[in-house]
């Protein structure tokens, strides 16, 4: 519980880096998500805020719906009964923090021009 916070930091921090060497940076987590587990993990909401803040700053944030199977990765030690969950407490603090966001589902290439379909807009000039 104690890491979280830095967690949390230390991926804005790259988030902010790879903004200042690139148009377009598209991430895997973001701080948001640190603060999903922080309330999942450690029923602990102190991260909310700060990670609002810092997600404030994204384009858009695009949630994948849960509609594939859970295919463990070695790695995570968390299952499938995490997903709902996770889900919900991401998309409250989306809501509450009335960011733009997009659900991402299908398969195979229909997922992938829903992605397209929401990122492009914001691709072109404006």
């Amino acid at each position: 519980a104690h890491e979280q916070a830095s967690i949390l930091q230390a991926q804005h921090e790259r988030i902010e880096a790879a903004a200042a060497a690139h148009e377009v940076v598209v991430c895997d987590t973001a701080a948001l998500m640190t603060a999903v587990y922080s309330r999942l993990v450690f029923g602990d909401r102190s991260l909310d805020e700060r990670a609002l803040a810092l997600h404030g700053g994204m384009a858009l944030t695009l949630v994948t719906a849960l509609d594939l199977p859970w295919v463990p990765d070695g790695h995570q030690r968390d299952g499938e009964h995490v997903r709902e969950p996770v889900d919900a407490l991401l998309r409250e603090l989306l809501l509450a923090q009335r960011a733009p966001w997009a659900v991402i589902g299908g398969v195979g290439p229909a997922r992938l021009q829903q992605a397209l379909a929401a990122v492009l807009p914001l691709l072109r000039p404006r």
